[in-house]
């Protein structure tokens, strides 16, 4: 759901320059309206001029990878990446009180 390298974002970039540029996507400034919109930080959200449809662009940072989605879409974004955090979690804590039996029954 996010860009896939840097490339790919510098590409979609460019084409969103172009997009801005003959006025097919407006570029807005307000955040506190992204913000009330969606209820979290964006760094930038942009509307389409023919449809009137807000998208949002998250910046890849380090092992963030970014995106560009609709409201609905970021919902879904968001609620995948809660699912993995709690199963990266969960596998943490397994593997965790795995290591302690092993240890605790090797010591009797």
């Amino acid at each position: 759901m996010g860009f896939s390298s840097q490339n790919d974002y510098d590409n979609f970039i460019r084409i969103l320059d172009e997009k801005v540029k003959n006025q097919k996507m407006k570029i807005n400034s307000s955040l506190e309206e992204a913000n009330s919109i969606l209820g979290i930080n964006y760094y930038t959200y942009v509307t389409c001029c023919n449809c009137g449809e807000n998208w949002f662009l998250e910046m890849p940072d380090h092992s963030k990878r970014g995106y560009f989605l609709n409201k609905q879409g970021v919902g879904i974004y968001y609620a995948k990446k809660d699912e993995h955090d709690r199963k990266v979690k969960r596998n943490g804590l397994i593997i965790l009180t795995i290591i302690l039996i092993i240890s605790i029954y090797k010591c009797i």
